[in-house]
């Protein structure tokens, strides 16, 4: 690969290298323009010191108005309480697939439309046989809550949730969609009330 410029001695740290731009070799240009550690070097940081607003120790500011120890420990916080925000709505259950095996244990094993049977827990398409009857990304809070979950074949759950009205009763017209729907209503009302 060849280096642009040719062979000079840098203006700034004297020694013989390929010159790159206003007599200077590229680690002095660099340097100078402020590419290279600019922020961590203590020499062209702009120092402040001052009190912290958290602790009141005189000291240099990193940011906020707080030292360096308050400001991380402060970031630390804020993002274990967002943590413990985002976990709160879980109940019981650590994943889906523990709640899908309590939901599994303690209900029939049939179509909550149609009756049919439906695959057991070694089937490659076990979990898709768990419906939530309100969606999860409009409801966070229904995710780990079983009263939320119906039992549907792996057809009935992917009509339920891609298909239009009139296309579930056309090509499931066999299943008692109005039982689904009254179902539905009523969990939405009791995440309302």
């Amino acid at each position: 690969m060849a280096r642009k410029g040719r062979i000079q001695v840098c203006v700034t740290c004297g020694r013989e290298r390929y010159h790159y731009a206003r007599g200077m070799c590229l680690q002095c240009y660099k340097s100078e323009r402020g590419y290279i550690n600019r922020a961590n070097n203590p020499n062209t940081r702009k120092k402040r010191i001052s009190a912290c607003k958290k602790c009141g120790k005189q000291t240099y500011l990193y940011a906020k108005g707080l030292c360096l120890q308050c400001y991380w420990l402060n970031r630390y916080y804020i993002n274990k309480a967002r943590n413990q925000r985002r976990h709160e709505n879980r109940s019981v259950y650590k994943t889906e697939v523990d709640m899908y095996y309590n939901v599994w244990n303690a209900r029939e094993h049939v179509s909550f439309i149609s009756g049919y049977p439906l695959q057991g827990p070694t089937s490659s398409m076990w979990r898709s046989q768990f419906a939530h009857v309100i969606p999860k990304s409009k409801y966070p809070q229904v995710k780990y809550d079983d009263d939320f979950v119906v039992l549907l074949t792996v057809d009935e759950h992917h009509a339920y949730d891609n298909m239009t009205e009139d296309q579930r009763q056309k090509y499931f017209g066999h299943c008692d969609w109005n039982k689904l729907y009254n179902f539905r209503d009523k969990m939405l009302r009791k995440l309302t009330i």
